[in-house]
């Protein structure tokens, strides 16, 4: 549960901003889910470099990240080709059997859906 702030002016009480007291700071490359009230990692392609926010940075077009709780936008980096994601390493690799990724459309490597699989050398959808 989060510690609400009133804003000056009177606002609706449910009404706060970023600037409230959250019970739960969320760290660097997190944002706060106000729906769920939990703290959560901004994804792949996203980065965040402050503590206790509502939302996350996008890193651009044809940019991803290697991790999906990245703090800066040096950590973004050139989309790899179909059938491959960013490694840690900073590295292009195959996506894992059983998943895929198309260019431009998915940021990382997507799970097939139940009953399917890729091959050990097609990993694009």
């Amino acid at each position: 549960m989060s510690a609400k702030v009133r804003p000056r002016g009177g606002l609706d009480e449910n009404c706060f901003s970023e600037m409230s007291v959250l019970s739960e700071r969320c760290p660097v490359g997190q944002y706060f889910d106000k729906i769920v009230d939990l703290c959560r990692p901004c994804g792949f392609g996203k980065y965040q470099p402050e503590e206790g926010r509502f939302s996350c940075r996008l890193c651009g077009l044809g940019l991803t990240t290697r991790t999906k709780e990245a703090v800066s936008a040096e950590e973004c980096r050139e989309e790899c080709n179909d059938g491959k994601q960013l490694g840690v390493d900073g590295v292009c690799e195959v996506c894992p059997l059983g998943t895929y990724r198309t260019k431009g459309l998915h940021l990382a490597c997507e799970r097939c859906p139940d009953g399917f699989t890729t091959s050990r050398y097609v990993t694009y959808k």
